[in-house]
């Protein structure tokens, strides 16, 4: 792993370089998510999410950052959320342990809510990542705020850092 300078005094860019070849961001896409929907199922599922990222790794020893933010209205419901990926078009996998957000015994909201998940794909194929949800109930609302009318976003993020 390459070494990172820290120390920007005297440069008035305030960049950071990254030594050597490797943790340089290659590419970054990101997606929103708008719509308020419901989560009513204790199976893992994307509940129609667009939050959705699409990229093709450079080289096999990329490294993939993910972060996924969104707003969630939880009721007196339990949820629970993990991010997914695919490659070249085979069936999604979980990657990540579980994220879980706990109703208080009465409404909950969580409206800055995120999952983040480091990668290393292997591969120079398609990866397409999600985040999939469980609820231990009903009635779970993904990006609604603390009361309808005042609706959140849901963003998601992957950068492809070079891992040479």
């Amino acid at each position: 792993m390459s070494g990172i300078i820290a120390d920007n005094s005297g440069r008035s860019s305030g960049l950071v370089k990254a030594a050597g070849g490797g943790g340089k961001v290659l590419q970054v896409v990101g997606a929103l998510d708008e719509t308020t929907r419901s989560l009513n199922s204790t199976s893992w599922g994307a509940f129609g999410n667009t939050m959705t990222l699409t990229l093709t790794p450079a080289a096999t020893s990329s490294k993939i950052w993910l972060v996924f933010h969104f707003a969630m209205w939880t009721g007196t419901q339990n949820v629970k959320s993990m991010v997914y990926r695919s490659i070249g078009g085979a069936g999604a996998t979980a990657l990540s342990t579980r994220s879980s957000m706990k109703a208080d015994g009465g409404n909950s909201h969580h409206p800055f809510s995120s999952t983040a998940f480091y990668d290393s794909p292997n591969t120079t194929s398609e990866c397409v990542y999600n985040i999939y949800f469980s609820v231990s109930g009903s009635n779970c609302v993904l990006n609604r705020g603390y009361n309808s009318g005042y609706d959140g976003i849901g963003q998601s993020i992957a950068m492809e850092i070079d891992g040479s």
